[in-house]
């Protein structure tokens, strides 16, 4: 087989698959509701870049954190705009209709952010399981404001500006209060260690959590209940795509086999856009990061879970395309994807738990990602968020990594920094790799995930495993090669270890993590990273030494010290549960002082053990018995 069909015969069973066809992704989510339209345009920020740093913790890294963080909550309102306005004219597309508002802060700051056109609904779960939806008053315009962090308190000014081929009109000035409240703002690069993000006011964050990517037949109750029970467990991140068969927003609608729908008209998905700003509130309300996808890879793949016969850009349902990677090139397909990004920045841009905007996932199945026009694209969309963003939240991208997945067998991965150029953007915050095993080959993740993130820190940004599972087939495949879901577990902990910006993310939420309760492992990591400040604390790996059968994956930093002690024998691939008896652990390069030490069992058999004592600068502490793993964390008192 030539290298090339391996590589695509790999990647059939490693990519992130969509779970059905998409037809019958359809009949999961459909609603059979027709729902309105929107709006368009552009506008520039007045706000600058905010770097992080870390929360107050036993550890003593809190210098220029704010002792009481504070933010303001988003302001919302409708606007006096009726339909009329727009009459005959595609209030999408910023070039026939475009209204934004103009904001001033109390120092006399003005902000200007695009309004979106909105239809609100109820919903309710039939007795099938299945949501339905029901459409609630008429669309309206509306706006979401959320000031600057360093905004003043007191009295904002308000006023929208619409403007059309008729004219341009202006509302009079209105009023309003922002409400005070606790939070960190959005989460930024951290300018203390590239290695880490941080939110605006200091407060650290490391993401621990999954894949949440599409709803199945109960759609926003589902995430009801997924959402819960990863903050139940101490998670706190989840990514969500916007796809043809869930939150998507443009996509080919056909009667009686003839297209009816308009690209660059959002008006019949206003369901799945209410469905996301659902789980928005959720997050919310639960404290979750969200990474959202604007473009998984099946409406422009001919390799992979190719959509392009329905995809509405396709010359063949009234697109401007006639093959998928002209997306990359052609000027009106970017105008169209630099419309709907005005849109999704309009309804979500707000969120101070929005964690990113990932342009695609895994571009790689489309084209060649260092292609000179991918490049191209890539950075006029990046900008364009840049642009219409007032609060500059994160950018990325994803590959699957056909050229990762060969370089790893074949132990070249250095080779690959040479032909990754996407990564070296300046316009992608972070970098991720998607990573799954091959069914049952062997693979220690524990070894394998430190290489590829350290591949990754090669660009100087934060990085991550964003998609990982023993094998990308399949549910009943994922089960039958790791039927405890000791794979998941390893690369959760794998994941922190390789100094990731957090856990590596496991896929299959729906079939696998929330039905076998595997989402309860995010608490021992949760309990592991809490306080932590690792983006100031100078977190280094280090190697301990350890016997044969034992390994143990260590971060050291100021007055920290973390350990992940794996027995090795035990694997997904072959498990073997034996207690260790005896073992110790030396602990070098601590300064000698008073230390609270706790051992924690990932598996959450035995509770936690904590105590306190007196360590020299090379410690040796006895390990109590455990099976498989065991995590230890080690925190200067004084």
């Amino acid at each position: 087989m030539s290298r090339c069909a391996w590589l695509l015969s790999l990647w059939c069973g490693l990519g992130c698959a969509s779970p059905e066809t998409p037809g019958e992704q359809d009949a999961v989510t459909e609603d059979l509701l027709d729902i309105g339209d929107f709006d368009g345009g552009d506008l520039a920020s007045d706000i600058g870049d905010f770097d992080g740093g870390d929360r107050e913790s036993d550890i003593d890294t809190s210098a220029d954190v704010r002792s009481e963080p504070r933010h303001f909550r988003t302001f919302e309102t409708a606007l006096d705009i009726g339909a009329e306005a727009h009459a005959g004219l595609n209030p999408f597309d910023p070039a026939q209709f475009k209204v934004d508002v103009d904001f001033e802060a109390p120092d006399g700051r003005r902000f200007r952010v695009p309004a979106f056109l909105y239809q609100d609904f109820s919903r309710v779960l039939d007795e099938d399981g299945r949501e339905r939806l029901t459409s609630v008053g008429e669309r309206e315009w509306r706006v979401r404001f959320r000031p600057p962090m360093d905004s003043a308190e007191g009295e904002w000014r308000y006023s929208f500006v619409m403007e059309r081929a008729a004219g341009r009109s202006e509302s009079e000035m209105r009023t309003f209060v922002p409400e005070v409240t606790q939070g960190h703002g959005m989460l930024k690069r951290s300018a203390h260690d590239s290695r880490y993000l941080a939110f605006e006011d200091g407060a650290p964050y490391v993401a621990i959590g999954e894949n949440l990517a599409w709803y199945n037949k109960g759609g926003t109750f589902d995430y009801d209940k997924w959402m819960s029970e990863v903050a139940e467990n101490g998670g706190n991140y989840l990514r969500v795509w916007m796809p043809s068969w869930a939150f998507g927003i443009e996509w080919t609608r056909r009667e009686d086999g003839e297209v009816k729908s308009r690209l660059g008209d959002y008006g019949d998905r206003l369901d799945r856009a209410w469905k996301l700003d659902h789980v928005f509130e959720k997050a919310d309300e639960l404290d979750l990061q969200v990474m959202l996808t604007l473009q998984n890879h099946g409406p422009f793949s001919t390799l992979h879970a190719s959509e392009w016969e329905n995809n509405p850009y396709n010359i063949e349902n009234g697109g401007p395309l006639e093959t998928p990677v002209e997306f990359f090139t052609n000027e009106e397909a970017r105008r169209l994807f630099r419309q709907r990004l005005r849109y999704i920045v309009a309804r979500w841009g707000y969120s101070e738990h929005l964690l990113a905007w990932e342009l695609w996932n895994e571009v790689d199945l489309v084209t060649d990602p260092n292609a000179p026009e991918v490049l191209d694209w890539t950075v006029e969309m990046a900008r364009e968020l840049e642009r219409l963003d007032l609060h500059d939240h994160l950018v990325t991208t994803s590959i699957g990594g056909l050229d990762l997945f060969a370089a790893y067998f074949a132990d070249e991965i250095s080779e690959l920094i040479s032909r990754h150029a996407f990564w070296s953007l300046p316009e992608i915050d972070f970098a991720q790799i998607h990573f799954y095993g091959l069914g049952p080959t062997p693979i220690d993740f524990g070894e394998a995930m430190p290489l590829l993130v350290d591949y990754l820190h090669a660009f100087d940004k934060p990085a991550f495993v964003g998609e990982a599972g023993v094998t990308a087939v399949g549910i009943d495949e994922t089960r039958e090669y790791d039927p405890d879901g000791e794979g998941f577990h390893d690369i959760l902990w794998a994941g922190l270890f390789a100094q990731g910006l957090g856990t590596g993310m496991s896929w299959w939420w729906d079939g696998i993590n929330h039905p076998d309760g595997l989402v309860r492992r995010f608490a021992p990591l949760s309990r592991l990273v809490r306080g932590i400040a690792f983006d100031r604390v100078g977190m280094t790996r280090v190697e301990l030494p350890t016997s044969e059968d034992l390994r143990a994956h260590a971060l050291r930093g100021d007055g920290v010290f973390l350990v992940w002690l794996k027995y090795v024998p035990h694997q997904w691939y072959a498990p073997d549960p034996s207690e260790v008896r005896d073992a110790t652990l030396t602990l070098a390069g601590l300064e000698a002082g008073t230390f609270r030490v706790t051992w924690i069992d990932p598996h959450l058999i035995v509770e936690d053990r904590s105590s306190t004592v007196e360590l020299t600068s090379e410690a040796t502490l006895e390990v109590p018995s455990f099976s498989r793993d065991l995590a230890l964390r080690v925190e200067r008192v004084r």
